[in-house]
């Protein structure tokens, strides 16, 4: 098999990973748990997993920080991470699997409007045109009524892709970049976890005795939805770079959408299948823009991942 083959394949395993982790978080909800509890105990088995990987398989990267570099991973992992990961997981007790998706998958521009507005980077009328049609997109998404009955759903949505920003933005600083993706997601995935054991413990959520479905759920979480998905991303970037696996990434989207009408029987109108595919649309048109200009900003987005 050709390495481009291979790249491609491994990058569509990290993009299944990651889009599944919204209908298996809705799942596990279903047995009276907490946010706070099922995301503590995912970030502490993936954690443990991804840490295993890096001592064990990859010892030729270097997994030591420096101190201006650990103090930016407490603020990536414990602070931007924990606040995204919060807000889109909470977001899905209040609307459909598809509206947090679309709307969450709108941080890809707002990274733009962000770097053009704090950093004063240019911006291509491509750019603005996919701005344009995704913005048209999620209104033909989401309707005055969900926007009624869900207001705090759909305030968790843009407060998830806002703190998503942030944490692709603090991805890009230079001290950062400096470090391979895969150290910045177990570092990452580690402050993530101790912030998650501190809120919980504060609230009184920290819960052991649960049902084996939902030890089940979170456990496929950790292992798929972080763990893998994070190794299998890393090692496709490696393979076909990070401009084609940003592409190939769109499939995430999908994939969560498709399993939320097939598991959870979520409607979607054919006003909503238009929005869908509009954002979609121009998300793969900004990452063919990305695929165009500097590898480095690609490499920052696409470190992300996923949630």
């Amino acid at each position: 098999m050709k390495t481009q083959t291979k790249g491609i394949l491994i990058t569509l395993l990290a993009a299944a990973c990651f889009g599944a982790a919204s209908p298996i978080a809705k799942a596990v909800y279903q047995y009276d748990v907490t946010v706070g509890n099922v995301l503590l105990w995912r970030f502490i088995i993936a954690t443990t997993l991804v840490w295993g990987y890096l001592l064990f398989f990859r010892k030729d990267l270097n997994i030591r920080l420096r101190k201006d570099q650990l103090l930016m991973m407490v603020v990536v992992g414990g602070v931007t991470h924990f606040l995204t990961t919060q807000c889109y997981f909470n977001a899905l007790r209040y609307v459909p699997i598809c509206i947090q998706i679309m709307i969450f998958y709108t941080y890809p521009f707002i990274v733009n409007i962000f770097s053009v507005i704090f950093f004063k980077e240019s911006i291509s009328r491509i750019q603005v045109l996919s701005l344009i049609v995704a913005f048209i997109g999620i209104l033909m998404t989401v309707t005055l009524d969900d926007l009624r009955m869900s207001f705090v759903g759909i305030a968790f949505c843009v407060w998830a892709a806002i703190c998503n920003t942030a944490y692709i933005l603090c991805l890009g600083k230079r001290n950062v970049l400096e470090v391979d993706s895969i150290v910045v997601g177990a570092y990452s995935s580690l402050f993530a976890g101790i912030s998650y054991f501190i809120f919980c413990l504060a609230r009184g959520e920290l819960r052991v005795n649960m049902p084996l479905p939902c030890w089940t759920g979170i456990i496929a979480m950790a292992v798929f939805t972080t763990a893998v998905g994070a190794i299998a991303l890393s090692l496709g970037v490696k393979m076909i770079g990070s401009a084609k696996a940003a592409i190939v990434s769109v499939f995430e989207p999908i994939e969560a959408i498709l399993l939320g009408v097939l598991i959870f029987q979520e409607e979607i109108t054919l006003r909503g299948w238009v929005g869908i595919n509009l954002v979609i649309g121009s998300i793969v048109l900004v990452n063919y823009v990305h695929a165009q200009g500097p590898q480095k900003k690609i490499e920052i987005e696409e470190t992300v991942g996923g949630v």
